[in-house]
């Protein structure tokens, strides 16, 4: 069971004295289901559910855990740790995707990560156009 907000229902009353059903945002303790998966593309994920009204979902995606699958379907060596890339084992790969087929011309995407090792197109001259 965990803290989550909720809607309920209390009674309001009128200035006649009868009472009405209100509903109203609180807070609860009520049951969560967790749904623990593994995909091919983003590795370990899990999705939540809430067992009370509003019935509210939550997916839950670990980015580097997608960072360790790509790499390893494009055959980059690498030791991992829990949450992160520990060392290349194999120098990494670099083009204007994640994960290219280019290789690296220098340490910097080592050290910077793979948005500032991108390997940039040749200039369009006149005669290409």
């Amino acid at each position: 069971q965990e803290k989550n907000t909720v809607f309920r229902t209390e009674k309001r009353r009128r200035p006649d004295g009868s009472t009405y059903p209100w509903i109203v945002k609180s807070t609860g303790v009520i049951n969560q289901y967790y749904f623990y998966c593994v995909d091919i593309d983003f590795g370990p994920f899990f999705l939540k559910f809430c067992s009370y009204f509003p019935y509210t979902g939550k997916l839950c995606i670990n980015g580097n855990h997608w960072a360790q699958c790509q790499a390893a379907k494009a055959g980059i060596g690498f030791t991992a740790m829990d949450n992160a890339f520990a060392a290349w084992t194999t120098p990494p790969r670099c083009s204007g995707s994640a994960i290219g087929s280019a290789p690296c011309r220098s340490r910097r995407c080592w050290t910077s990560g793979w948005r500032s090792c991108r390997t940039r197109s040749p200039r369009r001259t006149q005669a290409d156009r």
